[in-house]
């Protein structure tokens, strides 16, 4: 007994040993995650009038009428002051039976026990640890590709970013969509180093869950889309990426519709040609470069005054786009920026990069690949002068 306790120990010893860098990268992740998390919520609500949604559905869900539901969500938003005490937030008709939002099931079901229990700081909860995960889940992610250093200073340079932070833990649903696909990238490389059904039917559910998460599976839909033509055109892996986009895609396009018809009392379209200030669907169609411009410059002011750090992210992001046109990160990244815009032109107000927070992966690997390509080549230069001089090279 004591022998094999001897072994044990040994193995847990050595296991350290070898995974020591790894565990104090994520270890420094969680701790500058829940301290930007801290100071987050000491100087921004968490309860944000699309909480109030969320808020009523929950309690909903865990047995209270629709009626005293809305009366609980009426008086919290009034104590938050969300609009100077006074209360213009949905209806009782429109909190419940609105199709932009009926849909959007996931947050409050996961949130219903423990609204019940601890009120509404049980939505927090899960989004916390939603945003958790979702970094966690790209530093695997970035660290399995590109190594650990580079997964360290992409993510951290994400994590620093007030918007993406705040998005991620508000008590809304941009961080589980975002969640959702980084989780189908993960699947999709997953398949390509082992071909499985299985592996395409949780690429499926996943798409599912994100789409009653929020309406934005066009953004991954997009982004597989793009990688698998590209794919066709710029190399032989077209075949690597055709199963994952026919699977992310075709449940998108299926769910969009089955979500239409199941809830009418919203349209997309409707709401394109209301936001543009147009009379028409043609005024909308000519009013794009109008809204574009509207949505850059906003969003570009926001992150002026408040967020540095998402001025370089999506600036390498770009860079790397344009730079790695040929790989599949870039193709990624294109899919995805065709379906936020799509989302943003629609809907034509600055958001601070909200809309884009669901294909948040999809810039990380961007900036992430670019990081690695630039490490890579200073590193084989300094190499090439140590031979030239006749130092010896490192190990």
């Amino acid at each position: 007994m004591r022998q094999d306790g001897i072994r044990e120990h040994g193995r847990l010893t050595n296991w350290l040993s070898d995974h020591r860098a790894a565990l104090l990268v994520y270890v420094v992740v969680v701790v500058a995650y829940v301290i930007l998390y801290v100071a987050t919520i000491r100087s921004r609500p968490l309860y944000v009038p699309d909480s109030q949604y969320y808020f009523g559905m929950s309690l909903w869900y865990g047995g209270m009428s629709q009626e005293d539901a809305h009366a609980a969500v009426v008086e919290l938003t009034r104590a938050a002051r969300l609009f100077d005490g006074e209360y213009r937030g949905p209806s009782l008709d429109q909190m419940f039976n609105w199709g932009l939002v009926q849909p959007r099931v996931v947050l409050p079901l996961l949130a219903a026990p423990l609204v019940k229990a601890f009120g509404v700081a049980g939505i927090a909860v899960v989004t916390f640890c939603a945003g958790l995960a979702l970094f966690l889940l790209l530093t695997r992610l970035i660290a399995t590709r590109y190594g650990l250093g580079v997964a360290f200073a992409t993510v951290m340079l994400t994590i620093s970013s007030t918007f993406i932070l705040y998005f991620s833990v508000a008590m809304t649903t941009e961080g589980i969509s975002a969640l959702c696909n980084a989780g189908l990238v993960v699947l999709a490389w997953r398949y390509q180093r082992s071909p499985s059904r299985w592996v395409l039917v949780a690429m499926v559910a996943v798409v599912v869950v994100s789409a009653f998460t929020r309406q934005a599976t066009l953004i991954g839909a997009g982004a597989f889309a793009v990688a698998y033509l590209a794919a066709v055109f710029t190399s032989t892996r077209g075949r690597d990426w055709l199963a994952p986009a026919v699977a992310v895609v075709a449940t998108s396009l299926a769910v969009q519709l089955l979500q239409s018809v199941a809830f009418p009392s919203f349209s997309q379209l409707d709401q394109f040609v209301e936001q543009s200030g147009g009379d028409t669907l043609l005024d909308a169609l000519l009013g794009i470069p109008a809204t574009v411009r509207h949505v850059l410059v906003g969003d570009f002011n926001s992150a002026a005054v408040y967020d540095h750090a998402l001025i370089v992210l999506v600036l390498v992001s770009l860079v790397s786009l344009v730079l790695r046109w040929r790989r599949t990160e870039s193709h990624l990244l294109l899919g995805a920026i065709l379906g936020i815009a799509l989302y943003n032109i629609t809907n034509g107000s600055s958001t601070s990069f909200r809309y884009a927070l669901p294909g948040l992966v999809f810039f990380t690997l961007a900036v992430a690949a670019l990081m690695n390509d630039v490490t890579s080549w200073a590193q084989s230069r300094v190499r090439e002068r140590q031979q030239e001089s006749g130092t010896p090279t490192s190990a």
